[in-house]
């Protein structure tokens, strides 16, 4: 059980903390687990395919906090990406003021929510959250122009010139924090 558990959060770990993969030989250490834990006949051939995993020491490095940071920049980041692109699909007549006139108001919402809860997703996922985090970049740079019109506009489709000006600000602040998750 021991090894599954190190198994599956083995990712969660290193996002955290470094990791030095000293290999233990885990295959006595997951036999015997196995060997208690489970009096059923298969319980070699589960302590062999479990016993192929490894078991990792976790040592705390130097730039703790700043991995610490950094993590919690990309968790915050995915689930407000997530929580938008979800809002896209569950309530698509609120970004309709947003949309321009000539584009299909359905549709492009549609592909933005879409787009928008595939790279927070991906900002989960390590060996994907460089190219979720670039994919995010670009997608704030290409919102950036609307919101910039937004600011300029009569009545802003955001409801108030108040929140056109906040929002302007926190796009670049969307931008840096991409960047700095793509990094």
């Amino acid at each position: 059980m021991l090894c599954i558990i190190l198994f599956i959060f083995r990712i969660t770990l290193a996002d955290f903390i470094r990791i030095d993969m000293l290999y233990v030989p885990t295959i006595q250490i997951c036999k015997d687990l196995f060997l208690v834990a489970m009096p059923s006949p298969d319980r070699e051939g589960i302590a062999r395919f479990v016993g192929g995993l490894h078991v990792y020491c976790c040592t705390i490095s130097a730039p703790y906090y700043t991995r610490i940071m950094k993590i919690l920049l990309i968790w915050t980041f995915s689930g407000l990406m997530l929580a938008a692109g979800l809002n896209h699909l569950v309530n698509p007549y609120f970004y309709k003021t947003f949309i321009p006139k000539p584009l299909p108001l359905l549709a492009v919402n549609y592909i933005f929510g879409i787009i928008e809860f595939g790279l927070g997703a991906g900002l989960l996922i390590p060996g994907y959250r460089r190219y979720a985090a670039l994919g995010l970049l670009i997608l704030m740079i290409f919102f950036l122009p609307f919101h910039l019109i937004d600011v300029f506009r009569k009545d802003p489709a955001i409801g108030s010139k108040l929140l056109a000006y906040i929002r302007l600000p926190l796009q670049f602040v969307l931008i840096w924090w991409a960047w700095y998750i793509s990094k």
